[in-house]
């Protein structure tokens, strides 16, 4: 069942790329006016000009297919992937663990269906809610930061938590709280990387790292965990939330323009002026 859903998905995750990545007819028929670069030729320009240009122009990509030579856009997708690592595992493995007493006291059934319908309904959705008001307010590294600070914790003491059912509930928590924020926070900061017109499409090629992440995490399941253990695979999230937090450091919310200038990727737009009423 589980391997049938896998080809389901990667069915329709290769029709979202064909779709995403097909140029519209209006750029087939419409040339894209050519614009003389003032901050190429900055060289030309007297130190007010270059000021001015920076102010008047901005880039974007040519199309959505260009993000794939884009560092940020493999940035994003990299996070995607490991900040679901951990989260995905613990969602579905949680309660299994619970109730299995070979590394403690077995947990309450009722109390883990409790942590899963609170966690997945009220942590989950108002996390939603909550973390996408402050992406108005405060930086996406800010923000991606605390949650990934939060499940690398979590994933470092969850398996001694399991000796207490108040305190595994608490951890069951702080995964819907890092998990639901994650999904809020995203779709901001690839917009403002990538631009409004191409950033949702850039979105949906991101969100392909949740999917990839689902994938690693069936592997995880057959083949680690049986050989090992769950204080193995938490250890092995605890890893891969490291290395989202490492990536997120390098993280910049703007297009890496010499790479993809080097590509043909980006053009340069003049921004519209601002009307007074």
């Amino acid at each position: 069942m589980m391997r049938s859903l896998v080809y389901i998905w990667a069915v329709f995750v290769l029709l979202a790329i064909l779709l995403i990545t097909r140029p519209s007819k209006k750029n087939e028929l419409i040339a894209e006016p050519v614009v003389s670069d003032p901050i190429e030729d900055k060289k030309d320009c007297d130190t007010n000009d270059f000021d001015n240009a920076e102010k008047n122009f901005f880039y974007e990509l040519k199309s959505t297919t260009y993000c794939f030579y884009s560092i940020r856009f493999w940035q994003c997708f990299l996070m995607m992937v490991l900040a679901n690592f951990f989260g995905t595992f613990f969602s579905y493995t949680f309660k299994g663990f619970a109730e299995d007493d070979t590394y403690h006291t077995a947990i309450s059934d009722r109390l883990m269906s409790v942590a899963a319908s609170v966690g997945g309904g009220l942590i989950n959705g108002t996390t939603r809610i909550t973390m996408g008001t402050l992406t108005d307010k405060f930086s996406f590294k800010l923000l991606f930061g605390i949650m990934m600070v939060v499940q690398l914790f979590n994933a470092l003491v969850c398996f001694w938590a399991g000796k207490n059912g108040g305190t595994f509930f608490v951890c069951v928590m702080l995964n819907y709280f890092s998990l639901g924020g994650l999904f809020a926070v995203f779709p901001g900061t690839v917009i403002r990387t990538f631009g409004k017109e191409h950033g949702p499409s850039v979105y949906v090629l991101v969100l392909i790292g949740s999917f990839v992440s689902s994938v690693l995490n069936i592997f995880n399941t057959k083949f680690l965990l049986p050989e090992t253990s769950f204080l193995v695979v938490y250890m092995v999230g605890a890893g891969t939330t490291v290395l989202c937090l490492v990536v997120l450091y390098f993280y910049e919310e703007k297009l890496d323009v010499e790479n993809l200038r080097k590509r043909g990727g980006i053009v340069l737009k003049e921004k519209a002026a601002k009307t007074v009423a």
